[in-house]
């Protein structure tokens, strides 16, 4: 039988009568607010409910079911004495009570009845939210997906477990495959995640095309085959093909592509290889104003022509655009893949096959047409790879990221890979400093995507801002380069701005007639030097003509001081003069500080050799730890003396002067 109970001993409310059975909506105060619920059993101490969401848009009004509403209602109130009578126990937090009654049906009868009362602060019915397991996919084929999460040799992958440990899965996010054919969209495991409206269809359906989606969007738990990088995603397909073709797949839908992945480029044969004035617009024009003016994400894979120790991913002018994410890749033993190109613009490497004889040399597992050889029943294939594999893993990643912080910019996602590029294969002699302390390699770039220390440093990102912009305005030059002399010709230039680097072009115009004799390569004023193209006996094109060279390496440098352009002609019986050129600086505003080098005292950080933008203690024992390791990046000057021309500059050694100048610039602080 129910029951009524009087609430007289401070004027709470003087009664509280228990609802008759009704139907099976509640009016229910939870913590989020009141509002109607359809509740299995209402009259049960706890039952199953769902929560009806309305909108002032009736298309966006559903029912979100997976909740249990309890018999127990929440009080908060100072005056904790007033509900003894009704059975109140304390809930373990201050001013918080917990009282329990007979039904569901009770509980948000007195939840809306004590919201009327003045000593209440607030009151609501105890429910259980629908909650996901924070934990891997469960597709059949995932052990096989070692660049993912690699059980045998952990930690040479992308480290994406602990991204989906964190619940992200790329969900809202559109990943563009941008491919010379289209994704076979309607295969198993990937239909389900492909956006038709961001899609041009226009070629046929291609294994290669097919298999980059499938590392980026192949459905997660869905019992079948594997599961994509950003597994939650959406991808979409367009092609490209002649000049206005691939500007139109540059340009098309970034109000919902917010990613475009490319693993295409000129032939890697160690020549120059050619882009449009309409392609490189199209280009500029989708940073500038897609994803509603935060700017579409663009990956290209770096190229597969290392085994020629002639090519340079510098001399494909997509993959080594400023607008772009140059991918190389290593192989499951944590080495550069054999075929992997060195290049001044590289910025991260993600895994790949290619094994200089590893006993695994393992390929990437992925989707493949419906139908081919291959694992039962033929829609998959274990032997995708180069840089073209490499290329959609990172840009899955990228998809995690925008999934956490959708209002990343495409220059605050490079410089959040840069920031947590994980060092690999750290015996590999091409690892170098560059005048900002950065470790960086021609073929890994800032080094190994990773997913879960770009996911750490995301969380508590700030907006990188405006870009900044210096320029050295056009230099004409009208000299002849002498013919098979190392020595070349040198052109120095002075930046007065002061600002972080970010990346650096070069743009030339140097006529001739075999433009493989060139060696072409600049210097910082901290004294990092790019190489962009070397002497190649097989590239007889007619010299770089509107070339366009980009470097990433001077990426948190100093842009202000003297920079130093140098141009050799490195064999003999050909002729080149050089017109003109002009150096472009592009970087953030925040002024360069030689002296903040770290945001962190915690070395396990993947900030922890980042610059925060101002001086503390994190910044002066980092120093310290640096300086008594004997580590390269504390040697800061050659010199005591501001008239020494070595004064600022590194010597090779790290002695007492370098401790001294570092006190000076942290005694002068940041500007």
């Amino acid at each position: 039988m129910r029951r009524t109970i009087a609430l007289v001993s401070s004027g709470v409310l003087s009664v509280w009568a228990p609802a008759s059975p009704v139907d099976q909506r509640l009016l229910v105060p939870t913590a989020s607010g009141i509002g109607q619920w359809v509740v299995a059993n209402p009259d049960a101490p706890s039952c199953t409910a769902s929560m009806i969401v309305c909108s002032d848009k009736p298309m966006l009004s559903a029912i979100e079911s997976g909740y249990e509403l309890t018999n127990r209602v929440v009080v908060r109130t100072n005056r904790v004495g007033a509900f003894a009578a009704l059975g109140a126990r304390p809930a373990g937090v201050p001013d918080h009570l917990v009282i329990e009654t007979p039904s569901v049906r009770d509980a948000a009868s007195l939840a809306r009845t004590l919201r009327l009362a003045p000593s209440v602060e607030r009151v609501y019915v105890d429910v259980e939210a629908p909650k996901s397991l924070r934990s891997i996919p469960d597709d059949p084929f995932l052990e096989l997906q070692w660049n993912l999460r690699n059980l045998q040799d952990p930690g040479i992958d992308a480290n994406v477990v602990p991204v989906w440990e964190a619940g992200l899965s790329g969900a809202g996010v559109v990943v563009g495959v941008v491919e010379t054919q289209n994704v076979q969209f309607a295969h198993p495991d990937l239909e389900a995640n492909y956006n038709a409206d961001a899609s041009l269809v226009d070629r046929p359906f291609h294994q290669h095309t097919t298999a980059v989606a499938g590392i980026i969007a192949m459905v997660g738990n869905n019992q079948g085959g594997g599961a994509g990088a950003s597994y939650g995603a959406q991808f979409s397909t367009m092609a490209v093909g002649s000049a206005t073709k691939t500007a139109e797949a540059f340009a098309y839908r970034n109000d919902l592509n917010d990613i475009k992945n490319n693993s295409w480029g000129p032939p890697d044969n160690a020549r120059i290889g050619r882009i449009t004035t309409i392609e490189r617009e199209a280009l500029a024009e989708a940073v500038a104003n897609g994803r509603a003016g935060l700017g579409e994400v663009f990956v290209w894979a770096a190229g597969n022509g290392g085994l020629n120790p002639d090519e340079r991913e510098d001399y494909d002018p997509y993959a080594s655009s400023r607008y772009t994410i140059a991918v190389s890749s290593f192989n499951d033993d944590g080495r550069f893949s054999e075929y992997a190109e060195r290049g001044s613009s590289i910025l991260v490497c993600a895994p790949s096959d290619g094994g200089f004889g590893s006993p695994q040399n393992r390929g990437i597992f992925s989707t493949d047409l419906v139908g081919s050889p291959g694992y039962d029943p033929g829609d998959y294939t274990d032997s995708f790879g180069g840089t073209s594999a490499a290329a959609p893993l990172a840009a899955g990643v990228i998809a995690l990221l925008l999934e956490a912080r959708p209002d990343l910019t495409w220059r605050d996602v490079q410089h959040i890979l840069v920031r947590s590029a994980r060092m690999i294969d750290e015996s590999d002699a091409g690892w170098e400093f560059n005048g900002a302390g950065r470790m960086l390699h021609e073929r890994y770039g800032f080094g190994a995507i990773d997913a879960g220390a770009a996911l750490t440093i995301a969380q508590d990102w700030q907006t990188i801002g405006d870009e900044r912009t210096a320029a050295s305005g056009l230099i004409t030059l009208n000299q002849a380069i002498p013919d098979n002399d190392p020595a070349g010709l040198t052109q120095t230039v002075e930046i007065p701005e002061s600002f972080r680097v970010e990346s650096v072009e070069l743009a030339l115009n140097i006529p001739g007639t075999f433009v493989g004799d060139l060696d072409v390569r600049i210097t910082s004023p901290a004294g990092t030097e790019t190489i962009f193209a070397e002497q190649r006996d097989g590239d007889f094109n007619d010299g770089y003509i509107d070339w366009i060279f980009t470097s990433t390496r001077h990426w948190g440098e100093d842009s202000a001081g003297v920079w130093t352009i140098s141009v050799s002609d490195r064999a003999e019986g050909d002729l080149h003069t050089w017109q003109d050129f002009e150096l472009r600086i592009f970087g953030s505003d925040e002024p360069f500080c030689r002296a903040d080098i770290s945001s962190t005292v915690d070395p396990t950080h993947p900030a922890y050799d980042d610059p925060d933008g101002m001086l503390d203690s994190a910044d002066f024992f980092r120093f310290l730890d640096l300086f008594a390791s004997g580590d390269m990046r504390a040697d800061l000057t050659g010199s005591s003396d501001p008239n020494d021309p070595s004064f600022g500059v590194p010597d090779g050694q790290i002695t007492p002067t370098d401790f001294f100048f570092y006190l000076d610039l942290f005694a002068l602080g940041c500007p």
